[in-house]
């Protein structure tokens, strides 16, 4: 009987196999595209999710995630940072003027009276104190002349 080698999306280092399910899949993160692979080493493509068993990195990583190389799954754009692209291995900055949720696929422009620097999670409205201080309270929607937003 002809000894045979382990398919793409799989490996093994051992000798002397003897069945299919001597071979294991590739690990998560990494690519496995030949027959007879010994050990997982070619790292998932940035911009790529490469899941167990992965052959060859065809899982395009999707707006509001970002995948780095050796990516096993897609990872979520954090607040304060959007990504409206595919195949991105990093999210991008919200700019002042916007802000951004999690998960963001776009910026959201800031409404009048509120303020968003740069890497904005949400809206901030400015509210003068006493004494010309100012103090900066975070709002979910518009807030109304002498009401505080949440904090």
């Amino acid at each position: 009987m002809q000894p045979h080698s382990c398919p793409p999306a799989t490996f093994t280092n051992a000798t002397g196999n003897t069945k299919f399910s001597d071979c294991k899949d590739c690990f998560a993160g990494f690519s496995c595209p030949f027959n007879g692979t010994t050990y997982p080493t070619i790292s998932c493509s940035s911009g790529f999710i490469c899941p167990l068993g992965t052959s060859r990195p065809f899982l395009r990583c999707e707006p509001s995630y970002y995948c780095p190389e050796q990516s096993a799954e897609m990872i979520p754009c954090s607040a304060g940072t959007y990504q409206n692209e595919f195949e991105q291995s990093s999210c991008k900055a919200c700019t002042a003027g916007s802000y951004c949720k999690i998960k963001a696929v776009n910026r959201t422009k800031c409404e009048p009276s509120f303020y968003c620097p740069a890497g904005s999670a949400e809206m901030v409205s400015e509210r003068s104190g006493g004494g010309g201080m100012t103090e900066i309270v975070k709002c979910d929607r518009k807030c109304d002349r002498g009401v505080r937003g949440d904090d």
